[in-house]
């Protein structure tokens, strides 16, 4: 994954825009050093952002967001 596409993802999310639900079961346990790289869509990385980052005001936790953006530059294919 890179930049440009998590700013993408971002996007998005920030947007307002209807994130259907989507299974995010192949991102499960993602940090560890033992999880496999995924293929996954930016519509499925926004719904990761959106399950993990957004709180209930409206803002992103950047933490959480930074944390995606570490672990999923190696480990995230974005495709689509």
């Amino acid at each position: 994954m890179s930049k440009t596409e998590l700013a993408k993802a971002v996007k998005i999310v920030t947007e307002d825009k209807v994130i259907p639900d989507q299974d995010l079961s192949i991102f499960m346990c993602f940090a560890l050093p033992t999880f496999k790289p995924v293929v996954c869509t930016l519509q499925l990385l926004a719904s990761l952002i959106s399950y993990q980052c957004l709180q209930m005001n409206g803002a992103l936790d950047m933490q959480a967001l930074n944390e995606i953006a570490v672990e999923g530059k190696r480990k995230f294919i974005i495709v689509g």
